[in-house]
C-alpha cells in the first residue's frame, strides 16, 4: 500500500464575516483500505485590537504496525497561541 493511495479526504474552511477575523479550517483523510485516520482543525479570532488567538490540533489514528505511518499514531498534539500585537 501507498500512503495516500485511494484515501478518502473532507474539509471545509469558514472565515465568518466579523470584526474578529475569526477563521476555521478542518480536515480529516481515511484509507477504507487500512481504517487509517488523520484530523486536522484549526481556528483563530482576534480577542481586542491588539490581541489574537489561535489554535490547531492534528491527531492520528489507527494506523497498523506494519505500515510506516505507524510512527504517527502517538504524535497528537494540541497547539494554542496568545499574540499581543505592540
Amino acid at each position: 500500500p501507498v500512503s495516500g493511495d485511494n484515501d478518502i479526504f473532507g474539509g471545509v474552511r469558514v472565515a465568518f464575516n466579523n470584526e474578529l477575523t475569526t477563521n476555521l479550517l478542518a480536515g480529516m483523510t481515511y484509507d477504507h483500505e487500512t481504517d487509517e485516520i488523520f484530523g486536522s482543525i484549526e481556528v483563530s479570532s482576534r480577542l481586542t485590537d491588539d490581541i489574537s488567538i489561535s489554535g490547531e490540533a492534528r491527531i492520528f489514528y489507527g494506523s497498523p504496525s506494519t505500515l510506516p505511518a505507524a510512527a504517527f499514531n502517538r504524535e497528537d498534539f494540541i497547539n494554542v497561541k496568545l499574540t499581543k500585537y505592540f
